[in-house]
């Protein structure tokens, strides 16, 4: 069963045979928070070559990312010479420039849903959901002047254990290691955590669907300064809820690759998961050991949560989303704070217009405000996911996986920035 990424990009998936950093993080909580707002369209994808997109279309799911010099970086699932999507940069004067474009050859991998992660030389590392050796994804390099080289190329075959289908992006420690999650595969079929060396070496350090280990991991992760990592399993945990399913976990894992479940969403016998359901959006980390989240669904109307943890497992709901024309619904993206606490995240539907999604910021005292809704003329882009990018003076940047002013319906979407 494929995942529900939000609405536009489970119908991707299905279209598909099959659907930052803690070094960004420094970046991302110096900044001051966003009072009064404004947003601009920075660049509408699908504004080149017709339906062809040769620009790249339907954003990431994962969100943008910004060098010193203040290009943007991103991936497009469609689009692209080929149009299985790109790897694209936009340059502070608005110029577009596709570095790579996926599908050049049978195996450099197929539809990008994940962000990219940059090194101190400027490299772009990835991946994709799809295509490499297995078909089954691939992580991928892309130098800046735009040659790929695939890494890693997992295998779509039965009896492989090594992971398949990654959703999410991979992030790079100091030695040059890649980490990242599959959405399926492992030991289990439920997905995996692997490590990846400089030199291509892959080590699954966890198979998920032990029990109540968590299982389905759609995003990617996040690593302390021990080398633990944490992220969450969209499915499992207590398997005593969710139809036996599991309503999802927030995890850790080890360097050694020993996990530890650290909470299990909707562990009460109550018909509304109050505590949130179904996480789907990477995971925030601040000085105090405290994890920041977003469920999908669950909460007081069931259409998803913002949750902190404590080192302690702890959960506290900060923010309940409702079913209202005054807050979003439906978060499928992580959030970010700032140097004030204030923390800024997306949902995929809700907002002033009832569906097409939502900016909000939620204050140091739990208060929420939507900064942007976005319109029903779908001009200013519709359906945003993944994680905010923060700048240094507070502005916003996100993408939609649809909207915007491109040439084809199915592959637009827009980069766009809330101003302060």
């Amino acid at each position: 069963m494929k995942p529900n990424l939000g609405r536009t990009l489970t119908q991707k998936i299905s279209r598909s045979a099959a659907v930052l950093a803690v070094t960004l993080f420094a970046t991302l909580t110096a900044a001051l928070p966003a009072l009064a707002q404004t947003e601009t369209i920075l660049y509408n994808f699908c504004s080149v070559g017709g339906n062809a997109c040769t620009d790249g279309g339907g954003p990431d799911a994962g969100g943008p990312i910004m060098d010193s010099a203040g290009n943007v970086y991103g991936t497009t699932y469609g689009g692209g010479a080929i149009g299985d999507g790109t790897v694209y940069k936009l340059a502070p004067d608005g110029t577009e420039t596709v570095l790579y474009s996926f599908g050049q050859t049978g195996n450099d991998g197929r539809g990008p849903f994940s962000p990219v992660v940059m090194d101190s030389k400027g490299n772009l590392y990835g991946t994709t959901s799809e295509g490499g050796e297995g078909g089954a994804g691939t992580v991928f390099k892309i130098t800046p002047a735009g040659r790929e080289k695939v890494l890693y190329s997992f295998c779509g075959a039965p009896s492989c254990t090594d992971g398949n289908l990654p959703y999410g992006g991979v992030i790079l420690d100091k030695q040059g290691n890649l980490y990242g999650t599959t959405y399926y595969g492992g030991a289990n079929k439920m997905g995996t955590v692997f490590k990846l060396t400089p030199s291509g070496t892959e080590t699954v350090l966890h198979s998920f669907g032990s029990g109540n280990d968590g299982s389905y991991p759609e995003v990617g992760l996040i690593m302390d300064a021990r080398g633990n990592l944490y992220g969450v399993a969209s499915k499992g945990g207590d398997l005593n809820f969710c139809q036996g399913a599991g309503c999802g976990a927030v995890f850790e894992v080890s360097p050694s690759g020993t996990e530890t479940v650290l909470y299990s969403f909707c562990s009460s016998a109550a018909a509304v998961c109050a505590d949130g359901q179904y996480p789907r959006g990477q995971l925030l980390l601040d000085k105090q050991g405290n994890l920041y989240g977003t469920t999908y669904n669950g909460g007081k109307d069931g259409v998803g949560t913002v949750f902190r943890l404590s080192p302690g497992g702890t959960e506290t709901i900060i923010h309940s989303f409702v079913n209202a024309t005054t807050d979003g619904q439906y978060p499928n993206g992580g959030v970010v704070m700032d140097s004030q606490r204030n923390l800024y995240g997306v949902t995929n539907q809700g907002g002033t217009y009832s569906q097409y999604g939502a900016v909000y910021e939620i204050n140091d005292k739990g208060k929420e405000t939507l900064l942007h809704s976005f319109d029903d003329n779908g001009v200013d882009g519709t359906y945003p996911q993944g994680n905010l990018l923060m700048d240094s003076s507070g502005n916003l940047y996100g993408t939609t996986s649809t909207g915007g002013t491109g040439s084809n319906s199915e592959f637009n979407g827009v980069l766009y920035k809330i101003t302060p």
